[in-house]
């Protein structure tokens, strides 16, 4: 069998099931229809449409680094839950598939306005447990974080580069665990 009619029995497997389903064919990893589960996260490793719909959740790293990679997603912003960028992670992306922000700061192009309803790689809640975070390099985005959910409360000025302790990243001072909504502009 060829490798086109196999993608394309795969496809329609995949379109017949209504699951999401990636595969990287030709000796890579393969992410399968059991491998994602949509609606109620099942793996450690998650991917959530900001615009809303199910989750999508792997039970590895390299099972949700294959849907990206198969699927051009490109994280614009990745918050974690300790400093210089370890411990648990979540990426925030445009569902577009775009890797930057348009000129336009009114315009949420990666944003959570509930940080309550995130969840880091290791199933904790993103929500005041950001302390530090990457944003992808020659996007042109900027971070703005705030105290409360539903972009309000305080906020110190917006970021346009990484922040390997949120204790010591902002000129208004220490926001380590306090960021309960954010937005990517």
């Amino acid at each position: 069998m060829t490798m086109n009619r196999l993608k394309r029995r795969l496809a329609s497997a995949v379109a017949a099931s209504g699951i999401v389903a990636t595969a990287v064919l030709g000796g890579a990893a393969t992410a399968s229809a059991t491998d994602a589960q949509p609606g109620t996260p099942q793996g450690n490793y998650c991917l959530q449409a900001l615009e809303g719909g199910p989750a999508k959740c792997f039970a590895s790293e390299q099972a949700l680094e294959s849907h990206q990679a198969a699927a051009a997603i490109t994280p614009l912003l990745t918050v974690f839950d300790d400093v210089n960028y370890t411990g648990g992670y979540k990426n925030y992306y445009r569902t577009d598939g775009r890797a930057y922000c348009d000129d336009d700061v009114t315009v949420n192009e990666a944003s959570s306005g509930d940080l309550s309803k995130d969840f880091f790689s290791t199933g904790s809640t993103v929500n005041k447990d950001i302390t530090s975070f990457v944003i992808k390099a020659y996007s042109y985005c900027v971070v703005t974080v705030f105290d409360q959910t539903g972009f309000l409360g305080n906020h110190p000025v917006p970021k346009a580069s990484n922040c390997p302790d949120m204790r010591t990243c902002f000129a208004s001072g220490s926001w380590n665990n306090k960021v309960r909504s954010l937005a990517v502009t």
